[in-house]
């Protein structure tokens, strides 16, 4: 076994199982919108092309709670030789903007984001995997979900109307209460 088919995969894209006590990241915590956009359209087509190994029996789910159905998150993992991504990564970085790590953005870079032709598929299927990589950059990346923001003010016009409106109301109610009294 030469050096190249002994050396680990480096895991990135795993997320946390709410049932599991990994130290994995939640990609809310890495939604970036700025991050790489003149690149994405590239980075996600990247994402999608890898070879495919290690299938599960059942489907992934989105970790966001608007996601797509639990078939578009793929069973398997890819992988162009040295990194290794489930399948549905590229739905995280296309609709919510999760940023991944530079190194791994830099590596497709250099393959000028095209997978490489020659992998071996079963060689790759016997790597093991490596996740410290993907552990130390979440923990050093991460940072807690934005809160929603605020709807935008109400013109002082509708303020003022749905005040003065509502006031009136109120005033016309009271009378009419005020003069069945008598």
């Amino acid at each position: 076994m030469d050096s190249e088919s002994s050396r680990a995969l480096i895991a990135v894209g795993y997320w946390h199982e709410p049932r599991s006590k990994d130290v994995l990241p939640h990609p809310q915590e890495l939604v970036d919108p700025s991050w790489c956009a003149e690149e994405r359209c590239c980075i996600i087509k990247y994402l999608r092309c890898g070879v495919r190994i290690r299938e599960a029996l059942g489907y992934s789910w989105c970790r966001f709670p608007d996601g797509p159905p639990d078939w578009d998150m793929g069973c398997c993992d890819l992988t162009d030789g040295i990194w290794m991504w489930p399948e549905g990564l590229h739905v995280y970085v296309d609709r919510y903007s999760v940023r991944l790590p530079d190194e791994f953005v830099a590596h497709m870079k250099q393959n000028d984001f095209e997978i490489p032709q020659d992998l071996d598929q079963t060689e790759l299927e016997e790597r093991p995997v490596d996740g410290a990589f993907w552990i130390e950059w979440s923990k050093a990346n991460c940072r807690p979900p934005q809160p929603p923001q605020p709807s935008p003010p109400r013109s002082l016009l509708s303020g003022f109307l749905q005040r003065f409106l509502g006031r009136r109301i109120e005033k016309g109610v009271r009378m009419i209460f005020v003069d069945a009294g008598r």
